[in-house]
Order: C-alpha cells, then sequence, then structure tokens
C-alpha cells in the first residue's frame, strides 16, 4: 500500500495525457495486465481511457509488484476501479489535477486488515482530495 502522502497529477499535453504519481511517470503496463480498456489514460468523462486510468492508479496505490496477480489486492482494485472511475477519475477537472491518498481520520482502526485496506481504496472514490491545479 502506498503512503497516504502519496500524489497523483495528471495533466494535458499537446497529443496525450500525462499522469506521474510523485513527480515519476504512472505506468499503464501492470493495469493492462488486469484489464484494457485503453492503451492510454484520460479523464473527465465517462469512458475507456478514464477507465484504465482508475486502474492503473488503484493498482499502483493498493501495490502491484511481484505476486500482485495471485493478491487479494487485485481483486480489490479490479472491483473498484468501475466505481473509482465513475466517482472520481469522470470528474477530474478536463486540463489539470491533482490527488493525494490522504486518510480520513474518522477511519480509525477498527475491521480486520483486508476490511481497513478496503475502506482505504474505497474512500478515494468517495472522499478522496481532489483539486484543480
Amino acid at each position: 500500500m502506498r503512503p497516504d502522502t502519496t500524489i497523483y497529477a495528471g495533466w494535458r499535453r499537446q497529443s496525450d495525457c500525462l499522469v506521474t504519481r510523485d513527480d515519476e511517470p504512472l505506468a499503464i503496463l501492470e493495469s493492462l495486465q488486469l484489464r484494457t480498456h485503453s492503451e492510454e489514460f484520460n479523464w473527465g468523462y465517462g469512458g475507456s481511457g478514464p477507465a484504465q486510468l482508475a486502474l492503473a492508479i488503484l493498482v499502483d496505490f493498493v501495490g502491484g509488484g511481484t505476486g500482485f496477480v495471485r493478491s487479494g489486492r487485485r481483486a480489490i482494485a479490479e472491483s473498484l476501479h468501475d466505481l473509482f472511475a465513475r466517482e472520481v477519475i469522470a470528474r477530474l477537472e478536463h486540463d489539470r489535477w491533482v490527488m493525494t491518498g490522504a486518510v480520513d481520520s474518522s477511519m480509525g482502526d477498527a475491521g480486520t486488515s483486508n476490511e481497513k485496506l478496503r475502506a482505504r481504496v474505497l474512500r478515494p472514490a468517495i472522499t478522496l482530495w481532489v483539486k484543480s491545479m
């Protein structure tokens, strides 16, 4: 799981969209291995590019890497990416945006580790701090 201080940002260039995590390009490959909606990221509407971005952010946030494909983290990313795409990615500002993984302090320490993990990933789809740059 990425730290709460993780910052995702996106902006449009002349011919494409660039998305970063902590100032490094966000990789699309791991999300494409799970499901291919689009071979490029996009946002600000409901469609294949935003769906791929939602999946890529969730895969990255819950922690992809070795063993991810067979882990419960994969199931969480896959099960929540449609909601995340609809509730967050489709609503992002067209030109530029920034979002963080800041924790909602009301979540507390209740629940099993899987429930906490699911709540921490679901929370961005509902209360993630999103603002225009």
